[in-house]
């Protein structure tokens, strides 16, 4: 594991994004701008793959989660939205997203201290998410699978997780990067 440290502005996130990144990208022969200036990249060959994570929030809302980032939330959602109760109720993986678009546009810092009904909803459900840390309705909680809704899926670790779907392979395969960096840790 490799850290890097500095004070801010230093240009901790240029050298990364600008140049390592765009180098190691450039190295394994994918498509991206031109490399800032560097001397050399060396270990490259011991690298199968190079992908950037950053802070910028995946989709509408900084609440996003590590599942998020590897596409095992999408897996995850599709598995509740095949649910038979789901099926009943005409949800779709939409469903299980864990907070609406209207309550997306309201800062996280916001949501996550205000307690009263936001106005842009028609019911007070994302204050009502917040307040249980659930970030789900209730009826979309009853929905589950073996037993454990969308909302403890979310709180299992990446260990706990593979356990729980070791019988769906789409999931298994996208959360493989967190399951080789837990292990590590």
């Amino acid at each position: 594991m490799v850290c890097l440290t500095g004070v801010s502005g230093s240009g901790k996130s240029t050298l990364v994004q600008d140049v390592l990144h765009a180098a190691l990208l450039q190295a394994k022969g994918k498509p991206t701008e031109a490399p800032g200036r560097h001397r050399a990249l060396r270990g490259h060959q011991y690298l199968s793959d190079v992908v950037l994570v950053d802070q910028t929030p995946i989709g509408r809302t900084t609440r996003s989660n590590p599942a998020s980032y590897v596409g095992a939330f999408d897996a995850i959602r599709n598995l509740y939205a095949r649910a038979p109760l789901a099926r009943e109720r005409a949800y779709t993986t939409g469903t299980f997203s864990s907070i609406p678009a209207t309550a997306a546009a309201r800062p996280a810092a916001a949501m996550a201290t205000s307690m009263s009904r936001c106005n842009s909803c028609p019911t007070s459900i994302c204050a009502a998410r917040i307040a249980t840390g659930r970030r789900y309705r209730a009826e979309i909680l009853e929905v589950t699978l073996r037993g454990k809704s969308i909302a403890d899926i979310l709180e299992l670790t990446v260990s706990e997780a593979c356990r729980f779907f070791t019988d769906e392979a789409g999931v298994l395969a996208a959360l493989a990067p967190l399951s080789d960096v837990a292990s590590i840790i």
